[in-house]
């Protein structure tokens, strides 16, 4: 054992014993009022359902959607994209326990691509998994499994399951992408007692060959390396309150790396919302860690490694600190402040916009290296501003929405508006319009394609 990681088991004692002393004293807070307020755990992403096994009912929705999206440049460029999607989600009773599915076949055609965006069909099976009562409070789940962890709404630092498996790669709302995505096959058992729970999630490393039809991302929709990429382990034990707190310490083990995470809410009022998220990991930042994986044949790597040093494994921190306030006109508005250690440091972000001005040969690979930030939806910078606000249905079934991201270590950000219109229970026509802004060598500023438009359809059967 390393010395991180016996500091990471230190913290996690010194934290779990805060944790139950927290739990001791959630009795001596007054109740709060919930209503217009989402709850902690539907804030943790849980299923609202998932623990009603028994005489459940079969339940099956079939969406179809279609998306129209268009970006263009400020020289002109632009790129066309069609997409048309079939998603299939339901449960059905099997024995004492039921079975759960989530899976989406999708096509897209694309035109003047510039991230290398394929023109193909995918089946992606996003969850396909057994869930069987072990008794009056413990449950057992085994198969592919999205397991989602963490309170805030922009940026999940303790959601230890997140990275490389998002399958709507053009989605730039974090909730939207965390539930769209492939699950990790593995086992889960749930315990609860009380006001707490204690949870344990087993997800091995699956190896197969590369023409194996477990490891191809077309058509089987299984692609296991990619959803079980190494051996991981997560412990985790969660305290809620009927005054609204809610918390949740998870301790992580990987092949990589260790870890260690805190997550927790409040509700102030019937109107305010408060939470946190945090985490302790035990590795590079992620430009080194891409640098490591790469090398030596690879010459964007190469270069990288000569001309700035190549950061150590230690002890990062990342966190998620937010506020949600919901109006008496339903106007939903959450702030959050985001700061990861596992950013790319300030001269590796100055010599990628410097290779990117200089060296043209080298764009499709730097391109690869921003995107392999967003595969493990870490971000690039280090601190950065996310606001969302959302006013439900204020016109008659309309709702608009806006979303910001604003860098603060370069003055780069990026808007987006959008308005959704609940045309009756089965259709949903959504328009969105994206810009990205900042110098050319900023963050945001540098993506090529800076304004970005998209209409789409969704009807439910």
């Amino acid at each position: 054992m390393t010395g991180n990681q016996q500091r990471l088991i230190a913290c996690l004692l010194v934290v779990l014993s805060l944790q139950t002393a927290y739990a001791d004293a959630l009795d001596l807070i007054p109740d709060a009022i919930l209503e217009d307020t989402k709850t902690s755990s539907e804030q943790d992403g849980q299923l609202s359902n998932r623990r009603t096994a028994d005489g459940i009912a079969e339940r099956w929705q079939i969406r179809l959607r279609s998306q129209l999206q268009a970006s263009s440049s400020a020289d002109g460029e632009t790129t066309h994209s069609v997409y048309a999607n079939v998603t299939a989600t339901g449960e059905h009773p099997l024995g004492k326990g039921r079975g759960l599915a989530d899976m989406t076949l999708r096509t897209r055609y694309t035109h003047d691509v510039t991230y290398h965006v394929r023109d193909d069909s995918q089946l992606d099976i996003k969850e396909l998994y057994y869930s069987h009562p072990l008794g009056h409070s413990t449950h057992l789940d085994l198969g592919r499994i999205n397991a989602r962890y963490g309170v805030a709404f922009g940026y999940n630092p303790t959601d230890f399951f997140k990275s490389g498996v998002a399958v709507d790669e053009t989605d730039f709302d974090a909730r939207s992408r965390r539930n769209n995505r492939l699950g990790s096959v593995g086992v889960r058992v749930d315990h609860s007692f009380a006001q707490q729970s204690i949870g344990l999630f087993l997800s091995p490393q699956i190896n197969v060959s590369a023409d194996d039809p477990l490891s191809d991302a077309r058509f089987s929709g299984v692609n296991l390396p990619r959803s079980n990429p190494q051996n991981r382990l997560i412990l985790s034990l969660s305290s809620s309150a009927d005054a609204g707190w809610f918390t949740r310490l998870s301790y992580v083990y990987r092949d990589t790396s260790s870890a260690i995470g805190l997550s927790s809410s409040v509700v102030v009022t019937n109107k305010w919302l408060a939470y946190a998220e945090f985490a302790l990991s035990d590795r590079r930042n992620l430009f080194s860690e891409y640098v490591a994986e790469t090398s030596p044949g690879n010459a964007l790597a190469n270069i990288i490694t000569s001309q700035v040093d190549t950061e150590r494994q230690r002890l990062r921190l990342q966190s998620s600190v937010g506020l949600s306030y919901t109006s008496d006109t339903d106007i939903s508005t959450h702030l959050e402040y985001h700061h990861s250690e596992l950013a790319a440091n300030s001269a590796q972000q100055a010599l990628w916009h410097s290779l990117l001005d200089e060296r043209p040969e080298l764009a499709p690979q730097l391109w690869d290296l921003r995107r392999f930030y967003t595969d493990n939806e870490e971000p690039f910078v280090a601190d950065s501003l996310w606001l969302r606000s959302i006013w439900n249905e204020p016109l008659d079934r309309w709702s608009p929405s806006v979303l910001g991201i604003f860098s603060l270590d370069d003055d780069s950000g990026m808007a987006q508006a959008a308005l959704t219109f609940d045309a009756n229970d089965h259709i949903d026509l959504e328009f969105r319009a994206t810009r990205f802004f900042g110098d050319t060598r900023s963050f945001y500023g540098s993506v090529p394609n800076d304004t970005h438009y998209m209409v789409q359809l969704e009807w439910y059967l």
